[in-house]
């Protein structure tokens, strides 16, 4: 488990292995998850955003920000009206995305 806070500059973060807590604060934020349950915030401006495996909570913020599920090892499922990613990457909340 690791905390990672970001300063009101651009960030990039990326988490381990454990259940982590990444915070981008202000800035154009690059936030990655790994495997673990991970809640990750962008805060405020355009962030992107990708939790990785696990079930993980993920945060956008204001601004326009972008959850990415390109390193899923397969198919996933995104309810647009409900925020829930289900599929091989994991059981995902989405909010603010």
């Amino acid at each position: 488990m690791a905390i990672f806070n970001g300063t009101g500059g651009d960030d990039t973060f990326f988490g381990t292995a454990g259940d982590d807590t990444i915070t981008g604060l202000a800035g154009r934020d690059t936030l990655s998850g790994d495997a673990g349950n991970d809640l990750i915030d962008g805060g405020a401006d355009n962030d992107f955003l990708s939790g990785d495996a696990g079930d993980d909570t993920i945060t956008g913020g204001t601004g326009q920000d972008v959850s990415s599920y390109e390193s899923s090892p397969g198919p996933i499922n995104v309810n647009l009206l409900t925020g829930v990613v289900t599929g091989a990457a994991g059981n995902d909340v989405l909010t603010g995305i």
